[in-house]
């Protein structure tokens, strides 16, 4: 082993250090920086050219210590996304594309229905300040708004009537 850091040593000698070792590290970088599903954490390190085998061994092992959870990612994924504005039809299209269960959404954004549409409704308040909702013009503009976002068409016609 020379002393020279992980980074400048050539390929070969950094594979004899263990790619396994190396792969955990990168994951764990990866996972300090924000919670990831398996799925984004999976595809992060094959993009990185590591080997599939090692990194789901890698993953599964994070995983069995607590350290990655798709469970916590689609909590905070979800609330992140609902603070920002963004609907429920969206934010469960979002999570599928990123590995999680349909039934783990459904758990995840049944339990902040309320929530999220109270942050509906604060989303839509802003975004239609201004906007005659009496004009067809206006109205569309403002339910085409909150249907882009991923609100579902009975919560956009519940929080229109209610501005």
């Amino acid at each position: 082993m020379s002393d020279q850091p992980v980074f400048d040593q050539p390929l070969k000698q950094s594979t004899e250090l263990g790619t396994q070792a190396i792969i955990q590290q990168k994951a764990m970088h990866l996972l300090a920086v924000r919670e990831h599903s398996r799925v984004e954490l999976v595809q992060k390190l094959q993009r990185a050219g590591y080997e599939l085998k090692v990194i789901e061994q890698v993953v599964e092992a994070l995983h069995q210590q607590g350290l990655q959870s798709d469970q916590r990612f689609a909590e905070a994924y979800s609330q992140a996304k609902l603070r920002r504005g963004y609907g429920v039809l969206k934010i469960r299209h979002e999570l599928l594309g990123k590995g999680i269960s349909p039934q783990m959404i459904e758990q995840v954004l049944g339990d902040s229905e309320a929530e999220a549409f109270e942050y509906a409704l604060i989303y839509a308040r802003k975004k239609s300040a201004g906007e005659d909702l009496q004009q067809p013009k206006g109205y569309r503009r403002a339910y085409n708004r909150l249907a882009s976002r991923g609100f579902p068409a009975d919560w956009i016609k519940r929080l229109l009537q209610g501005l």
